[in-house]
């Protein structure tokens, strides 16, 4: 060992020594940093935030004329729930305008599914994604497998939280619902993990919700659901909000297996099935939970999905 390096290594023996005296030889907090760079924010524990979505296919045109009264009971859960997001599937131009009307200030983003759908008075007819608190940044990505004129997408928002610098990225999808062997399903799947793959991995919330004409039980949503069909975890990145309700065994014919505290099941959210979702990517999930409430205007019930987060 040469003279300097014995000095370097006394010197930070003894600056370590004074640091044990200064701090009182006090244990460090060890959680993730609520930001990054700063001392004090090493050592101060990570906050949790709970992070709400209201998702609902409104059944625009098809089903309630697009006219923005069917959309009451749909407003009146927002105001209530406070979410800090919305996902709206099948929703008319003239719907649209009633929701910004409704809730001035905040960020709507509108992908257009059709462009001129008959019960929508040939209007467009889309997704839209809303934010009270605006949008930080903004993704997307086309999911293939036109059906006739409909277009699918994914269509995403940062959203920025409280007391923290962290955002969430809120994304609202429609999957398509011709698909007999679920291949194209299987594909557009796909492709919204791939979309948002980076974002996960760097450690950002993900939040992905809307109608994925899909039951738990079907081989697509196993590129989503970190629980398996046998009950145990190592499948995807996401839980879903909805993996403890009454009825867990409902899937099991299916060969769907309920872990010890979750289900890879779901309460009924269109007439007897659940296809509608609202997925937390696992990477900052401490517990999930969700509602199913009434339907307004639509066949498919308002759902109310929740993550508390490790923000």
């Amino acid at each position: 060992m040469t003279i300097a390096l014995v000095r370097r290594l006394g010197l930070v023996l003894l600056f370590g020594a004074l640091a044990g005296q200064s701090l009182g030889c006090a244990e460090l907090d060890t959680q993730e940093p609520a930001s990054e760079g700063s001392f004090a924010a090493k050592n101060k524990p990570a906050p949790m935030l709970r992070f709400n979505v209201v998702q609902h296919n409104v059944g625009g045109g098809a089903e309630n004329g697009g006219g923005p009264e069917a959309l009451a009971y749909t407003f009146a859960q927002i105001e209530e729930k406070k979410p800090d997001a919305v996902m709206l599937e099948e929703v008319c131009a003239a719907q649209l305008d009633a929701f910004k009307a409704r809730f001035p200030g905040w960020a709507v983003r509108y992908a257009v599914q059709r462009e001129k759908h008959e019960g929508c008075a040939n209007g467009t007819k889309g997704n839209v994604l809303a934010s009270p608190r605006g949008f930080v940044d903004q993704l997307d990505a086309p999911l293939g497998e036109p059906d006739g004129d409909k277009v699918f997408s994914l269509t995403c928002g940062g959203v920025p939280m409280p007391k923290t610098a962290r955002t969430v990225l809120a994304c609202v999808t429609h999957l398509r619902i011709n698909d007999p062997d679920d291949s194209l399903r299987d594909k557009q799947v796909w492709r919204i993990v791939d979309a948002v793959r980076a974002e996960v991995a760097k450690g950002r919330e993900v939040v992905i919700a809307g109608d994925f004409n899909l039951t738990p039980d079907r081989g697509p949503l196993d590129r989503l659901y970190r629980m398996k069909k046998n009950g145990f975890d190592g499948g995807g990145a996401f839980d879903e909000a909805d993996q403890s309700d009454s009825k867990r065994q409902q899937y099991a014919m299916q060969g769907i297996r309920c872990g010890s505290d979750a289900c890879r099941s779901g309460a009924d959210t269109a007439g007897a099935r659940k296809i509608d979702y609202a997925f937390f990517s696992n990477n900052r999930v401490i517990s999930v939970g969700a509602q199913v409430m009434g339907r307004g205007g639509s066949s498919h019930n308002l759902y109310h999905g929740w993550a508390d987060l490790k923000m």
